[in-house]
């Protein structure tokens, strides 16, 4: 007999996604990623570590911010949903004009919309503060703020657990502060087998450029050079957004005996092509 997730528990478990969104369809929700809506309720579906899956009630707002001044606790989750449905058409189509996947908006809503306050690395919900996008840094259930490598980056980027929020604006595209301070990656890098190529690790400034990418690579979160160096440690080949990222990267990593490989001329030869195409469409 299928759950209407009408009873006070506040926890279901599955063997399977298909039942779990079977169930949850069956009793009038509507998905919004991994969160599924029901007039005013929330259930949040997710992978464990166990690999089956389960779907859990998601506190109302103000039940979040009572547990939060009660004891620190805090759902992430459920407040990137208010900060997507924030999300206004105009931002829609000002993130789509700058590269950024309608599927990646609408689907899998990787950004929201928020006015904050920052505080040196971190920021803070403002009413009357500078808007911002703001996009979840998502991590495997079984990984750690550090694990640069994840099965499958893809998925991990639009349906792992919110370990985080970014909080960024388009026309500062390279600053950018977190919610929790937590994260130390946005993104991730496909683990591969002890003989197979390692291929290259795309490193972008920021979240827009991670974002325009499709979720290709990462972004690294934290400003300590030690900690960057120690994040790339092991990396044979690193594709940085432009020269000048580049040599960033380099310096960073100078000081390791096995300096990686860093290079851009592939993400230049991309724009070159683009804008010769670009020229020639315009000449017709």
């Amino acid at each position: 007999m299928a759950n209407d997730f009408s009873s006070d528990i506040d926890r279901w478990e599955y063997d399977t996604r298909e039942n779990a969104e079977h169930d949850l369809v069956q009793s009038g929700f509507v998905p919004l990623g991994s969160i599924w809506v029901r007039r005013d309720e929330l259930m949040d579906l997710h992978l464990q570590k166990d690999g089956s899956y389960a779907v859990t009630r998601v506190l109302t707002q103000e039940e979040i911010e009572r547990l939060d001044q009660r004891w620190g606790r805090h759902n992430l989750e459920a407040e990137h949903l208010t900060y997507v449905l924030a999300l206004q058409e105009v931002d829609k189509e000002r993130l789509i004009a700058a590269g950024v996947s309608a599927s990646d908006i609408i689907h899998h809503r990787m950004v929201g919309t928020a006015r904050i306050r920052t505080d040196g690395p971190q920021w803070t919900p403002d009413e009357v503060g500078k808007q911002a996008f703001v996009t979840p840094v998502r991590i495997h259930p079984a990984a750690a703020a550090w694990d640069i490598e994840s099965p499958d980056p893809q998925r991990v980027a639009r349906n792992g657990e919110i370990l985080d929020l970014v909080a960024w604006h388009p026309s500062r595209p390279n600053s950018f502060a977190l919610r929790r301070g937590d994260a130390m990656i946005l993104g991730s890098h496909e683990r591969k087998l002890s003989d197979e190529d390692p291929g290259t690790l795309r490193v972008h400034r920021g979240p827009l450029e991670w974002l325009k990418s499709g979720a290709d690579g990462i972004v690294l979160m934290t400003r300590d050079e030690a900690e960057q160096r120690r994040l790339l440690l092991g990396v044979e080949r690193i594709r940085a957004d432009d020269w000048k990222h580049a040599e960033e990267l380099r310096r960073v990593m100078r000081s390791y005996q096995a300096t990686p490989v860093i290079d851009h001329h592939a993400v230049e030869r991309h724009e070159l092509s683009a804008r010769q195409s670009m020229r020639v469409r315009l000449r017709a």
